[in-house]
């Protein structure tokens, strides 16, 4: 009692004591924590509830999938497939694709762009004729109610041509295949030069390199042609153009030259629009020509199309501006055609300028379209690269990409969800690597699929928000995003920042939900086993295959480099080194040509190479790949076999392999009534005769057994004793001794 008071009288025994109080329930609150963290994480590490998130992961996935395509973006890309690249120009059934000369290109434009652009009809007559003041003396923008050819003659009923359209229903065609944002024609020139180690008979125009290229006017006054044209082809800067920093992207493989080409150089531009005002015809400079900006028509400012009209320009510069008279002479009644008319002048103007000549190496056509009624929008570059040797190759490069502003908004929330969730899954794998250590927690392939996944979905999430930053910066959106030269005088706005962004999306996004579906296969195997049996064997052969793949590379590189060698100055499969590779790739799926090969070598030679390849690669080669894998699978089935029934508990998570699908068809045969209770053999009493019998046999299997067990000792003793004997005298590694036989052969 008196301790216990002056204790108490004591400030510091008590200030003790209540700190120590404190220090408690510190502690027991830790102990709180830990236990509600264990409660929490055991319950997440329950398969079925690790799946169910998983699951739900993935549908937030699937959804921002679907707003980031649309079936009718094929449509779209098919559409101008169809009537740009793959329609012939000629009775030849040539298209763009087997361009190999100039005047190819633009036989090209007038018989496949322009009319594809355009009604899809024509040409009625000669295109882009000077004669009789650009008038072309037929009209071909017009409903294929004609007779003759493509019906575009004179009705015999009537006596008069085919139906010319009106504004109404060019408005409605151009709703089909929107191409109101015009054509843009970019040109990259060679600038003559001293080429050293090779001879010329005049200047020495090399191939185009990055940074590079005449920047000097040029053309031809085909009127008088002693006379330098009034209205040169004029270079323009980058920042001119507003083009895109990373160049123009080259998708010819038959191209090893340059792989990208500078966005500045000779621009010519084609602008349809539609007015509610009437424009006068006008020709001057792009300061001096009304802005057909303030009276267009679009898709987004809620005015009334009342006349159909075009801006061309061949150097950028010069403006040509002029609405469809009608019938009637002022902008009113049918159509008479002036629009296509003036944009075929404009095409044909580039060929009697000599717009392509020997200095041209690279020519881009850009075409920006848009479906109206299923909100898709389509840009499109068609590449005529020319060598210095006047060859021409030509490729396309399509991006698309969702108009639909409600998808647009949904791709946004779908991400911001997709990203709550990654990081939760984030701090829970952090705090696996903290328990388990890093070297043992990525160990494991699938922790290291699950933090590639949450690097690609991160990558995706900033792709968005630029994507949804450059589209607030378009016109369309009220943006000032125009303020290069060809954007604020010319008229001609190049959204080549959004559809970049969008791929950059689809790309990252691609990859991360496959890499989220193969996930899919873990969840599996925690509730099935069985699913496990192809992960299994790879894991087995993982080592095995890594290897032997280095050397299967290491046999197609060779005869990669042995037909670039031989076949690649004469066949475009095989004219660079990584053609090769590709080509050889390709054959061991089926995809070879060995006609080809012959008929591009001298003798039989090359073929017998590319059979021997083919042996070698496919018959040996793959052979040994599926040796590999079914080799890992024996071994995986035989170790599991060896496995107890607790073993197989605890690595599985369940006493079949068939994991919830036996307890699911269980439960349901219980529900049913349907469960079979194992049956038992009836009891038989033995007779006596038989009793002793079976005596006399036991005991004579019992006297086998001893026998044999003192035979094993003594076997086990002599061979220890051997072995004793063997490891003296040869104490070195047989692994290390030359021309020894050890376990991978001599």
């Amino acid at each position: 009692m008196a301790d216990a008071a002056a204790g108490a009288a004591n400030p510091a025994n008590a200030l003790g004591g209540q700190g120590g109080a404190d220090k408690r329930l510190r502690v027991k609150s830790r102990g709180s924590l830990l236990i509600g963290w264990e409660a929490f994480t055991g319950f997440l590490n329950k398969p079925y509830i690790q799946c169910c998130i998983y699951f739900v992961f993935v549908y937030i996935f699937q959804m921002l999938v679907t707003t980031t395509r649309l079936n009718s973006e094929f449509y779209l890309d098919k559409h101008v497939m169809d009537r740009i690249v793959e329609a012939p120009f000629d009775s030849s059934h040539n298209t763009f694709n087997s361009i190999r000369r100039v005047a190819d290109i633009y036989e090209w434009g007038n018989t496949v762009l322009m009319p594809g652009l355009m009604g899809d009809l024509g040409p009625c007559e000669i295109v882009g004729s000077v004669v009789n003041g650009y008038s072309k003396g037929c009209n071909d923008d017009v409903w294929p109610d004609g007779d003759g050819a493509f019906h575009l003659g004179d009705r015999l009923t009537a006596g008069d041509g085919p139906t010319p359209y009106t504004v109404e229903e060019q408005v409605m065609r151009m709703d089909q295949l929107d191409w109101s944002e015009g054509i843009l024609i970019r040109q990259g020139r060679a600038d003559p030069e001293s080429c050293r180690d090779t001879d010329q008979l005049g200047e020495c125009l090399p191939e185009l390199l990055p940074g590079e290229g005449s920047h000097a006017p040029f053309g031809y006054n085909y009127t008088h042609p002693a006379e330098l044209p009034s209205r040169q082809f004029t270079h323009m800067s980058a920042a001119e153009l507003g083009g895109s920093p990373d160049g123009i992207r080259s998708t010819s493989l038959s191209t090893s030259f340059s792989g990208r080409y500078d966005v500045d150089g000779y621009v010519a531009v084609a602008i349809p629009f539609f007015s509610d005002t009437w424009l006068q015809p006008e020709e001057g400079l792009a300061a001096e020509v009304a802005d057909f900006r303030r009276y267009s028509v679009s898709t987004t400012n809620g005015r009334v199309a009342l006349f159909y009209c075009v801006r061309t320009s061949i150097n950028g510069l010069w403006m040509r501006q002029s609405c469809d008279p009608g019938t009637l002479g002022n902008g009113t009644g049918a159509l008479t055609g002036l629009v296509r008319r003036e944009v075929e002048v404009w095409w044909n103007d580039l060929k009697r300028a000599h717009y392509i000549d020997m200095h041209t190496r690279v020519m881009t056509i850009t075409l920006q379209l848009k479906s109206n009624h299923e909100g898709v929008r389509c840009r499109i570059n068609l590449l005529f690269e020319l060598s210095a040797l006047g060859a021409i190759f030509t490729s396309f490069d399509v991006d698309t990409r969702v108009l639909r502003k409600d998808l647009i908004l949904e791709m946004a929330w779908y991400a911001n969800i997709g990203l709550g969730m990654v990081v939760f899954f984030c701090v829970i794998a952090l705090v696996e690597v903290v328990v388990l250590g890093p070297i043992q927690y990525f160990g494991n392939m699938w922790n290291v699929i699950d933090w590639t996944n949450y690097i690609l979905f991160y990558l995706v999430w900033f792709s968005i928000r630029a994507y949804n930053a450059a589209l607030v910066e378009t016109p369309e959106y009220g943006g000032k995003a125009c303020e290069s030269y060809l954007c604020s005088q010319v008229g001609y706005w190049d959204d080549w920042r959004v559809m970049r962004d969008s791929s950059d999306t689809k790309f990252w996004l691609s990859l991360c939900v496959c890499l989220q579906l193969l996930k899919m296969i873990k969840h599996i195997e925690l509730l099935v086993p069985k699913v496990s049996l192809a992960t299994s064997v790879l894991r087995y052969a993982l080592v095995d295959l890594l290897f032997f793949s280095i050397a299967f590379l290491i046999s197609m590189f060779s005869f990669s480099m042995l037909f670039y060698v031989s076949l690649g100055p004469c066949m475009s499969q095989f004219m660079s080194i990584e053609a090769s590779f590709l080509t050889i790739t390709r054959s061991l799926f089926g995809d070879s040509d060995i006609g080809a090969i012959l008929n591009n070598s001298k003798n039989y030679l090359s073929a017998f190479f590319y059979l021997g390849y083919l042996f070698v690669a496919i018959f040996i080669m793959l052979s040994m790949f599926i040796v590999i894998l079914a080799d890992s699978q024996l071994k995986m089935l035989d170790r599991k076999r060896k496995l107890s029934e607790a073993e197989v508990l605890d690595q599985d998570g369940w006493p079949d392999e068939y994991g919830a699908l036996a307890y699911v068809s269980e439960s349901v045969r219980g529900w049913f009534g349907c469960t079979q209770e194992p049956t038992k053999e009836p009891e038989r009493k033995a007779a006596p005769a038989e009793d002793k019998a079976e005596g006399a046999l036991v005991e004579t299997l019992m006297a086998s057994q001893l026998e044999l067990i003192n035979e094993v000792k003594a076997l086990r003793t002599e061979l220890s004793t051997l072995k004793e004997k063997s490891v003296l005298v040869n104490f070195a590694p047989p692994i290390m001794e030359y021309g020894r036989q050890t376990r991978y052969g001599i």
